[in-house]
């Protein structure tokens, strides 16, 4: 993972793996050093010594309530995220998370880093409060169950808008920080690695259901517009409430 400004770069000393499958790619020569570090591309030097921890993502703050790229976030086995103030060059703290991490990320103003398990659960984690002395297992602001099975990537808009995609149940969409459900899209299994993402200006949604990648469209006016233009007839007055909560004028 790169910082935003790309003078930074975290390195998983433990090897070269499948994206997908996670099978390493090539075995280490014996008594090579394995650990994981925080680099700075131009000079390679180490800002940050990790460990030998099997690392699986890593993800800087956004510029918003702190400078950019001032905390990193490090998933480390699985069952860790360590948070690192990358100035000071040091661990704040770590929290525990028991049911295996799969993914983080951080929201459009760097405050909530926002997490999910394979046991289907979200987290949002208030990064402000850590970072002013509060323990991470106690600067959790939500914790709720918002997919039967695992949730192997989430994505956040630029408004704060949480979507969430399980193995081959339904895309989610949820405030944030409170994890008021929006809206929900039946999809298919994956074939292969469930995906989902906002555009840069968070007016739609692609993510994949079975073998295709679908766009939804967040504004209503343009779902209108766009379903008008497949129609080849008038919506009844069952479509019109079914599928626009409205009634047809």
């Amino acid at each position: 993972a790169f910082s935003s400004n790309g003078a930074l770069l975290v390195l998983d000393g433990r090897g070269i793996c499948d994206a997908e499958t996670g099978r390493g790619l090539f075995e280490p020569p014996t008594g090579a050093d394995l650990r994981s570090r925080v680099i700075e591309v131009g000079p390679g030097r180490e800002v940050i010594d990790i460990g030998e921890g099997l690392l699986y993502q890593a993800v800087f703050n956004p510029q918003g309530r702190f400078a950019a790229d001032r905390y990193l976030a490090v998933n480390v086995g699985t069952d860790r995220l360590d948070l690192y103030d990358v100035v000071e060059r040091r661990l704040i703290d770590s929290l525990s998370v028991p049911d295996a991490q799969f993914f983080a990320a951080f929201d459009p103003t760097g405050r909530w880093l926002v997490g999910s398990t394979a046991a289907g659960r979200i987290w949002v984690l208030d990064l402000a409060a850590v970072v002013a002395g509060t323990p991470a297992e106690d600067a959790i602001v939500h914790d709720w169950v918002a997919h039967r099975s695992g949730i192997p990537e989430i994505a956040i808009s630029a408004d704060g808008t949480l979507a969430t995609i399980g193995f081959g149940e339904e895309v989610k969409l949820w405030t944030l920080p409170t994890g008021e459900p929006l809206l929900e899209l039946r999809t298919a299994p994956a074939q292969g690695k469930s995906t989902i993402a906002f555009s840069p200006d968070g007016s739609y949604l692609l993510y994949s259901d079975g073998d295709l990648v679908r766009k939804y469209l967040r504004d209503t006016d343009e779902l209108v517009a766009l379903a008008e233009g497949l129609l080849t007839r008038d919506f009844t007055d069952d479509e019109c409430r079914q599928y626009l909560d409205a009634e047809c004028t």
